[in-house]
Parts: structure tokens; C-alpha cells; sequence
């Protein structure tokens, strides 16, 4: 469940609102790789809403 919260609260305010000091205890988290992660997940939504737009042209 904090996973989950943690995930929405990061999601509605951005990763730099999230408190830095919490951010810098996890352990074992590549986060230049969550943040390649993160930005492979937005193309990847930005495409499909694109490709049902010109379907739906």
C-alpha cells in the first residue's frame, strides 16, 4: 500500500516535490534508470493516444 501511495503521490506532484531525504535512503534503486523507465512508459503512452486519435480521424 505505500508503494502505491508513494507511487500516486509521485505521480500527482512530480519526483522533484517528493521529500529528497526519503528518496536518498533507498538502496539498491537505480534512478537514472527508473527515470529512463519512467520516460519509455510516457512515449509509449503519448504514441498510443496518438495512433487512437488518427484511427478515430
Amino acid at each position: 500500500i505505500g508503494a502505491i501511495a508513494a507511487g500516486m503521490a509521485g505521480a500527482c506532484t512530480g519526483f522533484s516535490r517528493l521529500p529528497q531525504e526519503h528518496i536518498l535512503r533507498l538502496v539498491g534503486i537505480d534512478l537514472s534508470e527508473v527515470g529512463a523507465l519512467a520516460a519509455d512508459l510516457v512515449a509509449a503512452r503519448a504514441a498510443k493516444a496518438g495512433s487512437s486519435k488518427d484511427a478515430a480521424a
